[in-house]
C-alpha cells in the first residue's frame, strides 16, 4: 500500500512538471504555440576564439531572434547601428553573419529599423589562453564533487 501511494505521487509530481515544459497556445483557432515568453536573441556560435598569434577572429554565426508577439523587428550591430536585416509580422528569424573582429560585438533586435531594443547579444572574443582558463576554471569546480 505504501509503495502504490509513493508511485502515485512520483507520477504525479512527474506529470506537473512536464505541463509546465508544454508551449503555451496562443489561441485556440490560430494554431499557432507561443515558445518564449520574452523576446530572445542569442548568437550561435556565442565565442570566436584568437588562434595564437592573430588579432582578428574570423567566423560564419548565424543570430537567432523570437519574440512573443508577432511584429516588425530588425537585427543591427550595436556599435555601428548598421542594420543587418528586417521582418515584417514575424515571430522569429534566423540571420547569417560573417563575423570578423579583434573585440567582441554587440548584436540588438530592435522593434522596427528605429525601435526600441527587444533583446541583444554578445558575440565573445578570446584568446586561446583565456579560452584554456575559463576550461581549467570549469573543471577545477567539478572536482570539488
Amino acid at each position: 500500500m505504501m509503495h502504490d501511494s509513493k508511485q502515485y505521487l512520483l507520477t504525479f509530481f512527474l506529470f506537473s512538471i512536464s505541463l509546465l515544459m508544454l508551449p503555451i497556445p496562443l489561441r485556440a483557432d490560430s494554431g499557432l504555440t507561443l515558445k518564449t515568453l520574452i523576446p530572445t536573441l542569442v548568437a550561435s556560435p556565442g565565442i570566436c576564439e584568437l588562434d595564437v598569434g592573430e588579432t582578428v577572429c574570423e567566423m560564419r554565426a548565424t543570430l537567432i531572434w523570437e519574440v512573443p508577439k508577432a511584429g516588425h523587428f530588425c537585427l543591427k550591430e550595436a556599435e555601428s547601428k548598421s542594420l543587418l536585416r528586417c521582418w515584417k509580422n514575424s515571430w522569429s528569424g534566423t540571420h547569417q553573419i560573417h563575423f570578423t573582429s579583434s573585440n567582441s560585438q554587440t548584436f540588438i533586435l530592435t522593434r522596427g529599423p528605429s525601435g526600441t531594443i527587444a533583446a541583444n547579444t554578445v558575440v565573445a572574443v578570446t584568446g586561446t589562453i583565456e579560452q584554456r582558463m575559463r576550461s581549467r576554471r570549469r573543471r577545477g569546480l567539478w572536482s570539488l564533487f
